[in-house]
């Protein structure tokens, strides 16, 4: 199991992927700007009670740190949002759904998902 581990490693450096500390430095000072905003949803605001969501997981292939991947969003409503999903937001939330729409998300009508196509 180590061994598959150490390869993998070797193979994401290879690949030009940062690596993980430097990854994980980027995306907390990233994530700690989303701190001082409100959330889409309910629009609450304060220090340390907004989060930064990502729309689309990082294990589903979401950019970690990119804007259009990255929704600010409190703590309530990202829980929400996990429990029941984008489409569930999208539906009952109209501002999640506008700032999906202007970060250049699209639903697509013949699979139910919410998609964003890279220019």
């Amino acid at each position: 199991m180590m061994k598959s581990t150490m390869t993998l490693m070797r193979m994401m450096t290879v690949t030009g992927q940062m690596k993980k500390k430097n990854k994980t430095k980027y995306h907390k000072k990233t994530m700690a700007k989303y701190h001082s905003e409100s959330c889409v949803v309910c629009q609450i605001r304060g220090e340390g009670l907004v989060t930064a969501d990502h729309v689309k997981t990082i294990g589903s292939g979401g950019h970690p740190t990119a804007e259009h991947n990255l929704m600010p969003l409190c703590f309530n409503c990202h829980e929400l949002k996990g429990k029941k999903g984008i489409n569930f937001m999208a539906k009952n939330f109209p501002r999640y759904k506008a700032w999906l729409i202007f970060h250049g998300w699209e639903f697509r009508d013949f699979d139910k998902k919410w998609v964003r196509y890279e220019q």
